[in-house]
């Protein structure tokens, strides 16, 4: 404790009681900044420290000094200023933490609850919990903004896959100081980043970071920085209810979500006036303890409304016992017993690499769902706080069961209690009835059933409203720093960059996205091969292939090809360095004439920019797309034809033209000469199809077709509260498509209505339908789904459904083999026909085709197997005869259809996705050990 005060608390006792004796009539007690005592004392008679009758110990070792002022000084200009208010001390004024040591209630009109998540030490997982509640709460379909307000070590912006060195913008500390030099700034996206889809789900998370403290940009992240007051008693308390206004103004979240700085700052401080609740994580050791001291003291101060709930983390062994040794140390700290909400956080080795470069979406994905008992008691208990009272509640519905797929048989409410209804049984029904509404629905799928193959389709409002699935990781195409979209054969890549030149699904997507406001616009850049368009289309590889090894050449091939794109889109083609792009030689003299000419090429980087400025003036936005690299590039010329226009991409100034590049995932992974690859994943977008988008898909088609008669089936098969609050309501949502959104809660139970009881005891249909059909790299491709249940519907037919047991599609016949089989038939013929994968078509045609020995036709292979193997296929095809097995396992890993993993002695061992079993006609190990021994004995 200060001495100070110490001395000071005990004089006032002194001197009260020297007023209750009616000695003196009045005092003031004053600390100076300077750590001196001054003591004025009021009365008449009294005229020095002797007339006073205390302990000498005053004057004698702490030279306080005293004044004697009489009642009519008291009142006098010299001495009135000491006796305004009631409080006879004075503590002085602090230099910091006025916030943090005398809270106060803050008058605040947000609609949106503020929450801050804070900690007194690092490493209890503060960040690491902030943002996984950002992501649980955005899936509930709700509007997220996160601040990162730990301004001496910034590091939120890394929980949401951004990358802020490829992406740097502005943050909090340039808004203060920029909002001050210029009234008319606005909140926008120059200090805000808009989180990915593969994030936020059906909501939606924008994050503020604390500053730009990348590169030459962090001398005026600091020098902004020391211009914030973070020490006074009310201007930083005023600058976040500011920010917090124009947060709410410009983007109307539910939730403001911060992360608070550690230890004892005037940054808690302030935050703790603005907040609707806090969430103080702490340890349980005693380096925790005073800041656990202080969160219990001052958050049950009745000054202030926020709400406080604790975590307890991360707790790593004997948890039953520190959890309650966590709760005794609170209830005594309170010194009464334990009223605030508390949690406790296990330690996982996973939740280490969140936030980093090996962070895993799937982990990710696992930590913010029910599933987990690490973080969903906390993050359910603050979903209903935060839902709490608000404007438009929406219902959480929570499984009571272990497994979601029985929800039909029981859901309770975050609310309300959902009484379980007791369904009729099937043989309460009529049966002739149920069989033909199953039939009805069945035969209106087989009418409706959507086209494989992009190019088939006609782009109409009615094709995007009935069999185009609008997927949550294409409204990340409107985030300037995803640069790239990742995808294999069979995941809608091009579907979706033939589609974007439709304006009716660009107004579509836009109004999803909610960027209407923004005035987009989209340019495809290269034209399709072979087709009636006669320019914008030229062969690098043919055209160009003396200047391919030069990478600022073809650098400047790529800039002169994009300027020639868009300077057709705004009718410049009066310029005297315009021409129509054509796959012929006369073209490719144009294109080396300027990028050989310094003057010629420095004039359309000229007007590059020139288009920018003139579309940042408009405050408009312009997406370039690039689709058919493949053909521009061939395969085998991919180093040094596309790594420069992926570096021109990253690296440009531009700020309205953002170009994208739909890029073919095995050919990307193929790149060897792109510096820190891994860093271009904060700028993809992966168009790898999900299990739930998988399901959704085929749920928008019957929805569809059949609305009204699948809905009827749902709600005799399934909860009607579910049906009611799960489907139909979600379906009615503007812009919906008869779409669902692809989560696991919602599509399992209609999954298991579809598809009936699995085949298996162990499993599910959910699950089995997926595990069935997903590559080895646990990716799916859309094309053998939907060839499986074509195939599946004509073999329940032939069958006359004696498997179905009241399913509208039985899954027994998706597991048929002769249906497995002939459903990877057509993806796998359109994946070998890609330029470039010539290796995998003669690989895995040998072994359909039995042109290698039977007893390495095995789902998994040791490596001396898998060499001998593809020693087979070498000696089937001499042309293969200088290709290495690196080369054969390289190109089978990247299309999917194998993985390599390590067993003892640091051997490989090769196994075939389980996609690939029937249509390769592979055994197990184990079936082919005993049909070898079996042969033995035979020939022995």
């Amino acid at each position: 404790m200060l001495k100070s005060f110490s001395v000071i608390e005990k004089l006032a006792i002194d001197l009260e009681s020297l007023i209750s004796k009616e000695i003196i009539s009045d005092f003031r007690v004053e600390l100076t900044l300077n750590q001196k005592i001054n003591a004025y004392i009021v009365d008449d008679s009294v005229k020095s420290f002797s007339d006073m009758g205390i302990d000498s110990v005053y004057i004698d070792d702490y030279d306080i000094r005293f004044e004697f002022i009489t009642r009519f000084d008291k009142n006098s200009e010299d001495y009135s200023y000491l006796f305004e208010g009631d409080a006879r001390v004075n503590y002085g004024v602090r230099r910091s933490l006025h916030n943090l040591i005398e809270p106060k209630k803050y008058p605040q009109e947000l609609k949106s609850k503020v929450v801050t998540f804070y900690s007194y030490k690092g490493g209890v997982g503060r960040t690491t919990s902030i943002a996984l509640f950002a992501r649980y709460y955005a899936n509930l379909g709700k509007k997220v903004f996160v601040l990162d307000c730990d301004f001496e070590a910034p590091g939120l912006i890394n929980f949401f896959g951004i990358s802020q060195f490829d992406n740097p913008k502005n943050g909090i500390v340039e808004y203060i100081n920029d909002r001050k030099f210029d009234s008319g700034i606005n909140l926008n996206e120059d200090y805000v980043y808009e989180v990915s889809t593969a994030y936020s789900g059906e909501g939606r998370i924008n994050m503020m970071p604390a500053g730009n403290v990348f590169g030459a940009d962090i001398s005026h992240y600091l020098e902004g920085l020391a211009r914030v007051d973070m020490n006074g008693p009310s201007a930083l308390l005023n600058e976040f209810s500011d920010i917090f206004q124009d947060i709410e103004k410009n983007y109307e979240p539910d939730v403001i979500l911060v992360d608070s700085r550690t230890g004892f700052n005037n940054v808690f401080g302030a935050l703790s006036q603005l907040s609707h609740t806090i969430v103080g994580l702490a340890g349980d050791d005693h380096q925790n303890e005073p800041g656990l001291s202080m969160l219990l003291e001052q958050l049950n101060d009745e000054n202030l409304e926020a709400r406080l709930c604790l975590v307890f983390s991360i707790v790593s062994s004997s948890i039953p016992r520190r959890v309650s040794a966590f709760r005794a140390k609170v209830e005594s700290l309170l010194e009464s017993e334990l009223n605030i909400p508390m949690f406790h956080f296990q330690r996982a080795s996973e939740l280490e690499l969140i936030g980093t470069d090996s962070e895993s979406l799937d982990d990710v994905r696992f930590f913010t769902s029910d599933r987990s008992s690490f973080y969903f008691p906390f993050f359910d208990y603050l979903s209903k706080e935060l839902m709490e009272n608000s404007t438009n509640p929406k219902k959480i519905i929570e499984v009571l069961e272990s497994d979601v797929e029985e929800v039909n048989e029981g859901l309770t409410s975050s609310e309300y209690k959902v009484e379980i209804e007791d369904k009729a049984v099937l043989s309460d029904l009529d049966a002739n009835d149920d069989y033909q509404l199953q039939n009805r629905i069945l035969d209106k799928l087989v009418e409706n059933f959507p086209q494989q193959y992009a190019e088939h389709e006609k782009y109409t409002d009615d094709f995007y409203r009935n069999k185009f699935f609008i997927r949550q990781c294409m409204q990340d195409l409107f985030l300037p720093e995803y640069k790239i979209l990742l995808g294999g054969k069979g995941t809608g890549k091009t579907a979706f960059y033939k589609a974007l030149q439709e304006k009716s699904f660009f107004e579509v997507l836009t109004k999803r996205a909610e960027k209407k406001h923004l005035k987009f616009s989209v340019q495809n850049i290269i034209s399709e091969p072979n087709t009636n368009v006669k320019f914008g289309f030229i062969n690098f590889s043919t055209s160009f292939d003396d200047i391919l090894n030069n990478e600022s050449q073809v650098k400047k091939l790529w800039v002169t090809y994009i300027w020639l794109s868009i300077a057709t889109k705004y009718k410049m083609t009066n310029h005297h360095l315009y021409f129509e792009i054509k796959d012929d030689s006369s073209s490719a003299q144009k294109f080396i004439e300027i990028i050989n000419s310094r003057d010629k090429f420095n004039e359309i980087e000229s007007s590059l920019t020139n288009i920018d400025d003139m579309l940042k003036s408009k405050d408009e936005r312009l997406i370039i797309t690039f689709d058919q690299l493949d053909f521009v590039v061939k395969p085998i010329d991919w180093d040094n034809g596309i790594s420069p226009l992926i570096r021109l991409c990253q690296s440009n100034t531009w700020s309205r033209i953002q170009p994208k590049l739909f890029l073919r995932r095995d050919l990307f992974n193929k790149l060897g000469n792109i510096t820190n690859k891994n860093s271009l994943s904060n700028q993809t977008i992966n168009l790898e199809w999900s299990q739930g988008e998988m399901y959704a898909f085929l749920f928008k088609v019957i929805f569809s077709a059949s609305n009204d008669d699948f809905i009827e089936y749902l709600r005799k098969n399934l909860s009607y509260n579910f049906v009611e609050q799960y489907v139909v309501k979600k379906l009615k949502r503007a812009n919906q498509f008869n779409q669902l959104p692809a989560d696991e809660f919602t599509l399992k139970p209609l999954v298991k209505s579809f598809f009936g009881v699995s085949s298996y005891s162990y499993t599910n249909a959910y699950d089995e339908l997926y595990n069935n059909l997903k590559n080895a790299d646990k990716t799916v491709s859309l094309r053998p789904f939907l060839d499986l249940i074509r195939l599946a519907i004509e073999e329940q037919k032939k069958d006359n459904g004696k498997k179905r047991a009241g399913s509208i599609l039985s899954v027994k016949y998706c597991d048929n083999k002769f249906v497995r089989s002939q459903a990877v038939d057509n993806y796998f013929n359109d994946l070998a026909k890609e330029t470039g994968n010539e290796l995998i078509r003669y690989f895995v045609g040998d072994i359909r085709n039995n042109l290698v020995p039977t007893r390495l036709k095995c789902s998994s292979l040791e490596q001396h197997d898998f060499e001998e193997l593809v020693e087979c296929v070498r000696r089937n095809h001499p042309e293969l005869n200088s290709t290495s097995v690196t080369e054969f396992e390289e190109d089978l890993k990247l299309n999917g259809i194998i993985f390599v993993t390590y067993i003892a002695g640091h051997r490989k061992k090769y196994s075939f996705a389980y996609l690939y079993k029937y249509y390769l006609d592979l055994i197990s190990p184990k079936a082919m050990a005993k049909a070898n021994k079996i042969r033995s004995n035979r020939s022995s």
